[in-house]
């Protein structure tokens, strides 16, 4: 009977230090993962802050030269509206056939012999054009401050930070 008693109580330490030891690693555990979580949520919310900031800037910079692609479009449309009245003065074509004849042979040419109409359409066309220069410009340089920004977001491995 004695050995029977010794048994029990071997038994009862050994699964008290099992339990205790499952109980010291379960905490020892779940500190790590506390630890780990606080860490990325830590740089979770620098990024975010970072990815905020950016949004933030590039919708300010995007405002201004919006803007200024808007002072530039205006500019363009007065000049535009500008040269049509000083076109007014200009002959316009005959109703008959012309025949294309050239009369003689000129180094360059200026512009100034075309009738209302072509020189009007003309004019319209390369102001259409410098529009969509404008236009093309300023969607190329918001292309590139974004490529740019997010690039900055990215980690030396090449991924872009969450």
């Amino acid at each position: 009977m004695f050995n029977w008693f010794k048994f029990g109580i071997i038994a009862s330490i050994l699964t008290a230090l099992v339990g205790g030891h499952y109980y010291l690693q379960s905490n020892a555990v779940d500190a790590a993962v506390k630890k780990v979580e606080d860490k990325y949520k830590l740089q979770l919310q620098i990024s975010e802050q970072k990815a905020i900031t950016s949004t933030a800037k590039i919708y300010k910079e995007t405002i201004e030269d919006l803007n200024t692609k808007n002072e530039k479009l205006n500019n363009l449309n007065t000049e535009y509206e500008r040269a049509i009245v000083s076109l007014r003065n200009r002959k316009t074509r005959p109703s008959e056939s012309i025949t294309t004849t050239v009369t003689e042979i000129r180094e360059t040419c200026t512009g100034r012999e075309l009738f209302k109409e072509d020189a009007e359409f003309l004019t319209g066309e390369a102001s259409r054009a410098d529009k969509v220069v404008v236009q093309r410009d300023f969607y190329y340089q918001r292309y590139e401050e974004a490529r740019l920004m997010l690039e900055t977001m990215k980690e030396p491995n090449g991924k872009i930070i969450p």
